[in-house]
């Protein structure tokens, strides 16, 4: 039996519990209706410089996702002679355990407005499928496009020379809740500018005192990011001494 985990109203919660769903862990139904309609909306909803709407979404279900199987397959054996018949009907069989794919296809138009950043609208109306899904208790995940610089397999879903395909997202019913993801911290990607030059998050504290408890007494010691060992020395030292004025 399927499972749907509450709806998550709090857009905050739901970027942070946000996890890739393997297909293995999909099952139908996949969304569908109002639903569908609400993960959709929320595609279109994406940071959109000069209001191009640079995206088109295409929407792979039931019988036609054994015509889309069959379109990988040949798509691969074009670009990838080398791969055996195991591997190609794999690739053939794999659209059938997704429940439902939605293409997110960057449709770049002519404008001032550089290619980049639609490509990146079109990125970012992506990232509003997945997460919209989540939230309405879906798993879902964004896999590649899987017919990169493949012309026969552009033309078959309709796709122009201009349209760039970003990646599909795979969504269903869930059929047990994921686990949690282990992320890093925020700050750890974190750049900052000072002056005229830009500061890193792995050299946040180079040069800088930070403090530290010995013996119940704070002091400061100079830590370099990139060069722990000297860190840890100037710390022994500072102990060593610090001991011996306290008799410890």
């Amino acid at each position: 039996m399927a499972e749907r985990v509450p709806v998550i109203t709090d857009a905050i919660e739901a970027l942070l519990s946000r996890v890739a769903v393997l297909p293995g862990n999909l099952r139908e139904p996949a969304p569908a209706g109002g639903d569908l309609e609400l993960i959709l909306n929320a595609g279109v909803c994406a940071p959109d410089h000069g209001w191009l709407k640079p995206w088109r979404f295409l929407l792979i279900s039931g019988d036609a996702r054994r015509n889309f199987g069959s379109l990988l397959r040949d798509a691969y054996q074009r670009r990838r002679p080398e791969m055996d018949e195991r591997s190609l009907e794999r690739i053939r069989r794999y659209p059938m355990r997704i429940p439902l794919l939605i293409g997110v296809v960057a449709a770049v138009k002519e404008s001032q407005i550089p290619v980049q950043e639609q490509i990146l609208s079109a990125g970012t109306a992506a990232q509003n499928i997945a997460l919209a899904a989540h939230a309405l208790g879906y798993g879902a995940m964004w896999i590649s496009a899987m017919i990169e610089g493949d012309a026969p397999a552009h033309r078959a879903l309709g796709l122009g020379p201009r349209d760039q395909l970003v990646g599909w997202i795979c969504v269903g019913s869930l059929r047990s809740k994921p686990k949690p993801k282990k992320t890093a911290a925020g700050s750890c990607f974190r750049q900052s500018l000072e002056g005229c030059g830009a500061t890193r998050a792995g050299d946040r504290g180079k040069g800088r005192l930070s403090r530290f408890a010995i013996a119940g007494r704070q002091t400061r010691i100079a830590v370099d990011a990139d060069n722990i060992p000297a860190t840890r020395a100037r710390l022994d030292s500072r102990t060593h001494r610090l001991g011996a004025r306290l008799r410890i």
